[in-house]
Parts: structure tokens; sequence; C-alpha cells
């Protein structure tokens, strides 16, 4: 899905529709293929060509991560961030795997971070705004509206988490919506101009309504409760300890932004409410459980009670168990 269509790009010179399968292939933005395509030319078409920038996309999260938590809390806590994400079990797996949605997870930090600027930041209202809107439209450019709403809904979610308003919200959005519509006007007048109205019932009606709210693509129904299982083992061991960092409450620390639980929790919930669930969907989410977790772990806890104490019990036994029966 990934490798067929940029070699069909180079070949044909049409880098505008992607085609998969001799037909039309309008499931997400063309954004990642290019970006593959360009691999391609550089290096040849092969496996390895394919999934470097992926590769590439998911180092540059790790880094990314790791220097938006050191500016947060300081070194220790972004060396450890950067840390906990690479050594995610199914993070590695998916960078090598979903070209696209290790593309999503790099560009919906970006979009996060840069709009939750644009929200709470003082500064000149133009370059804030413009920066928000050309992040959103890089996270829409690889896979459409899940990357607009990811970063806004995690923002927005941050700033009731911590019930503060946006600085001059009519200012800077006006500046956000433009460096957000114009590319994404361009690429729209192209495709209608090529396809006409089959664009605009392929691209939004099938491959974004019906995909995620109906159960035309998906195989097995899967429950609104699927992603706390697979959030568990997909992001072992972490995800044992996630609890228990978040519940150590910090003495005195200087307020800092709730973009993270934000982006944590409304992404959770909006994948729990679409009807197409995949476990890799939860990928976007990796950067933000491990900030999370890394602050909860190098701050000093007000109180420290024993129920907090029950999940890191638990991380070190079920490794330890693991290893006895498996010597077994």
């Amino acid at each position: 899905m990934y490798a067929v269509p940029p070699v069909r790009m180079l070949q044909t010179g049409d880098i505008l529709v992607p085609r998969y399968e001799n037909r039309d292939f309008l499931e997400k933005p063309p954004l990642t293929w290019w970006v593959i395509a360009a691999s391609y030319r550089l290096l040849g078409a092969s496996p390895f060509a394919e999934r470097l920038p992926s590769v590439l996309a998911a180092f540059a999260a790790i880094a990314l991560t790791g220097l938006w938590v050191r500016r947060r809390s300081g070194t220790e806590a972004g060396v450890l961030a950067a840390l906990v994400l690479t050594f995610t079990l199914q993070f590695s797996v998916y960078a090598r795997t979903f070209a696209a949605d290790s593309f999503l997870t790099l560009a919906v930090i970006l979009a996060a971070i840069a709009l939750d600027e644009a929200c709470r930041r003082e500064g000149p209202d133009a370059r804030l705004g413009i920066l928000a809107g050309a992040a959103l439209a890089l996270a829409f450019g690889i896979k459409g509206l899940v990357g607009i709403a990811l970063p806004a809904g995690g923002v927005a979610a941050g700033l009731l988490i911590d019930r503060t308003r946006a600085v001059r919200p009519m200012k800077r959005g006006a500046w956000a919506a433009a460096a957000l519509l114009l590319p994404l006007a361009a690429w729209h007048l192209a495709m209608t101009q090529r396809m006409g109205v089959g664009f605009w019932r392929s691209f939004y009606w099938e491959n974004h309504f019906l995909r995620g709210a109906t159960k035309l693509y998906m195989g097995t129904p899967r429950g609104p409760l699927f992603y706390l299982g697979a959030f568990a083992w997909s992001a072992f061991p972490w995800s044992l300890l996630l609890a228990a960092a978040a519940g150590r409450k910090a003495t005195g620390v200087r307020r800092r932004s709730s973009l993270p639980l934000g982006l944590f929790l409304f992404g959770f919930l909006f994948f729990s409410l679409l009807v197409m669930k995949r476990e890799v969907y939860l990928m976007p989410l990796f950067p933000a459980a491990a900030v999370l977790l890394a602050e909860g772990m190098t701050r000093e806890p007000a109180s420290d009670s024993r129920w907090r104490r029950l999940p890191w019990l638990l991380a070190a036994a079920i490794p330890a168990a693991a290893v006895f029966f498996w010597g077994r």
C-alpha cells in the first residue's frame, strides 16, 4: 500500500492522484507517497528506500519529544521521555511498517506544540498563527482530517484542564486559518479539476466518514474499550507505570501546560468513539504518554502512598515472572 503508489508516480509522472491495484487510491492525501517517491528517486526503488523515510520520521519524533520535555521539565526528563518513546514496544514496529502513521506522529507533535504556543504564548500574532496553521496543513497532508482533529482537540482539552483562555484567538486564528487553508485550497482545486465531484465523494464521504463511522471497512467489530487493552500491550511496560507517574503530584515546580495530558485523553476518546479501530491508530499518542511518564517519574512526589507503588511493583514482577517461566 505504501510501496506501490510512489513507483507508479515515478513511472507515469502523475504525482497528483495515487494509484493502487489499478484504481485511484484516495484513502489519504498524497504527501506520504511524495516523500517515499523522493526516497525512491534518490536511492532506487527498494524495501530499504520505502522504509527509510518512516524510520527517520520516527527518530525525528523521538528527538522532538525529548527536546519538548527538556524545555518543559529539564534535561533529565527530556532524556527519559526520548528513551521511553524509543523503547515503547510497538512504536518501533509501527515505525518500520506504517509510513503514514509514523509521519502523522511527527506532524501531530509539531502541530500540537505550535498550536499550543499560539494559544498560550505572548508574541507576534502573525508568526505564531502562521506556524500553527502551517503545521496543521502538514498534518492534514499526511492523513487528512485526523491530522487536524488530534492536535486541535488535544490543545483544546489542555486549555480546558488548565482553565486557561487562548491569547487573542481571533487574530491568531485568522492567521492560522490562512496558513492552513491556502495549501489545502490549492490541492482541493487541483483534485476537483482532475476528478470532479467524485474526488469529494471518495476522499471525504468514503474514506473519512464511512471509514470512521461505519463497519464498511471493518472486519471483526471492536468495542469501545478496545484501545484499553491495545494500549496496555502496545506500550508495554510503560503502560503499567503511566497511572503511577501521572498520580505523582509535584511540589515546588512551575505550572506547565497540560497539552500532553489533553492530547492523550482527547486522542484516546476520539479513536475509541470511531467504529474503525486498529492498533496502529494509537501511534500518535505514544509521545504524549512518554511525556506524562517522564515528567511523572522525574518529579518529587508530594506524598507517596502504597497504592501508587502498586503499578511499579507489577512492572517489575511481570518481566521477572516471564523470565522465570521462560527458563523453565
